[in-house]
């Protein structure tokens, strides 16, 4: 597949050098244009990844779109779908927490959520609450692309669509955190 440099993004014929077959004794590529290492994270653990993820390092991002999966010139990958559906039901359960605990607490009863002891889990009301959160970050998705478009379309000869939904699902990462919230109560005034 096409690797490319981490640190300026042009592409590179490989990221590192290994001596003697099998041995894991590697020598990093530099790259030609801005002499760097093409892509420091080979050497890095998981953990430096994913902080730098955190931290929008777009360095990371580099490697984890170009260098860490296979190129695809159209589509998203099945593995960012996946991620995109544990996103969406996190960001779903936290709404539906927080309604439920809105209209439990502030109105008992509520247009939008009926609370009774027999209707402790409103299960059709988690699903609608699934289905606009979906919508809605389908819609993020394609309002960036659109942007994208209308403004960086002259800027840019090509721009791959299917590599920006990517990284906008990379990036949105932080809604995995959302799983504290089933294993920490917290106290949302504070």
């Amino acid at each position: 597949g096409i690797m490319i440099c981490v640190e300026c993004g042009r592409p590179v014929n490989d990221l590192y050098k290994e001596f003697g077959a099998g041995s894991g004794n590697i020598r990093l590529t530099h790259c030609e244009y801005c002499r760097q290492p093409a892509d420091k994270y080979v050497e890095h653990d998981a953990v430096i990844l994913f902080l730098d993820l955190f931290l929008h390092r777009p360095q990371a991002y580099r490697h984890f779109l170009f260098n860490k999966m296979e190129y695809h010139d159209r589509g998203i990958d099945v593995q960012y779908l996946k991620v995109l559906l544990v996103y969406v039901f996190f960001e779903a359960y936290a709404k539906w927490f927080k309604m439920r605990e809105y209209c439990e607490y502030e109105h008992p009863k509520s247009f939008l959520y009926d609370y009774s002891i027999k209707d402790d889990v409103p299960l059709g009301r988690y699903w609608f609450i699934l289905g606009m959160s979906f919508a809605e970050f389908v819609v993020f998705i394609l309002a960036i692309c659109t942007v994208v478009h209308v403004f960086l379309r002259k800027r840019y000869a090509i721009v791959k669509y299917n590599y920006l939904a990517m990284s906008l699902i990379l990036s949105s990462f932080g809604k995995s955190l959302l799983v504290l919230m089933m294993v920490w109560e917290y106290q949302s005034s504070f």
